[in-house]
């Protein structure tokens, strides 16, 4: 543990309020990553656990996952970064239960075989299209719509 981040698995970098997670099984729990000059949170591998982070006012994503097949993104919040909320490449993926706001790009931008559930998003990407690619599980909230877009 750094400065209250928890953080397990792969190649791990605190600086700045940014997490940087390298390759392997990485797993950060109830985070903080602010006011970073980078993306809030960075990782890339399979099977990676990002649950209960508070991720806000990056100057660039939220959350961003590379080659992260099988990875779990749950309990988040990510609010006012300046690109995507979060963003996800890599197959069989599960975005659930995050709460994106005020990001200037979509909330959430995922690979094709990503799945993406009961998310509130609102406000980002300028109030346009929320959501990205993937695929949706269940009923997400953009804006005070149910389907989202």
């Amino acid at each position: 543990e750094v400065n209250g981040i928890r953080v397990a698995g792969g190649t791990t970098t605190y600086r700045n309020n940014m997490i940087a997670l390298g390759d392997g099984m990485i797993v950060a729990i109830g985070s903080a990553a602010t006011n970073s000059a980078t993306s809030g949170i960075n990782g890339i591998g399979e099977g990676a656990i990002i649950r209960g982070c508070r991720v806000a006012r990056n100057e660039q994503g939220g959350i961003s996952l590379s080659n992260a097949h099988g990875a779990l993104v749950t309990g988040n919040t990510v609010t006012y970064n300046a690109f995507v909320g979060i963003g996800f490449s890599g197959d069989g993926g599960l975005i659930e239960r995050n709460t994106l706001v005020g990001n200037s790009g979509v909330g959430i931008s995922a690979s094709a075989t990503t799945g993406f559930g009961g998310n509130v998003l609102t406000g980002n990407n300028s109030g346009g299209s929320q959501t990205s690619g993937g695929v949706q599980l269940g009923s997400n909230v953009c804006g005070n719509d149910t389907a989202c877009p």
